[in-house]
């Protein structure tokens, strides 16, 4: 499995726009665009191995947004075993990123059903951990919800990224039209 841009997610090649001076928006070009085929080697990782880095004896701490799996080692005072973002660890907790439920029913949480505002929410976490790749690495792809076992987007995540794809489109639009 390859990837043509460490830590930039499944995103549809539309997503990729950006507003210009005059608030046009404009193809900012797609290098954010996910393909198995691309030039780099992705990592898949299994449920089982995400859930053995949970920072157990001092080990690695990693987790999983929108199946982007990172290494938040360096921010074991925050992931760490009983420290405020501790639910994260070892896991795909998605939702729990924006509803803040970090229990573990909203930590298993269907993302489809989240509010749109919900699930632009969880993107802007999961662009945080694309934008701090030098303290958080992106290491993989978590083979489940958001990818197959092959490295593939699935449907659910294609949803969720057309979802926000709508939101940006139209929330933008809303957003000018008020100003």
């Amino acid at each position: 499995v390859k990837r043509s841009s460490i830590g930039a997610g499944a995103i549809p090649e539309s997503l990729n726009t950006c507003e210009n001076e005059f608030g046009s928006v404009e193809d900012c070009g797609s290098t954010n665009e996910y393909s198995p085929d691309s030039d780099e080697d992705v990592r898949i990782v299994t449920k089982e191995e995400l859930l053995s880095k949970k920072g157990d004896n001092n080990g690695p701490i990693w987790l999983s947004i929108l199946g982007e799996v990172y290494d938040v080692t360096a921010g074991r005072e925050f992931y760490g075993e009983k420290k405020g973002y501790g639910a994260f660890a070892g896991i795909d907790a998605s939702p729990a990123f924006s509803t803040g439920k970090f229990d573990e029913k909203g930590c298993d949480a269907e993302v489809l059903s989240l509010s749109d505002d919900d699930i632009m929410g969880v993107d802007h976490w999961r662009k945080f951990y694309e934008e701090h790749n030098v303290k958080y690495p992106f290491l993989g792809v978590l083979s489940g919800t958001y990818y197959s076992e092959d490295g593939y987007p699935t449907e659910t995540l294609m949803e969720v990224f057309d979802r926000i794809e709508e939101y940006e489109k139209h929330g933008k639009k809303r957003k000018r039209d008020r100003d």
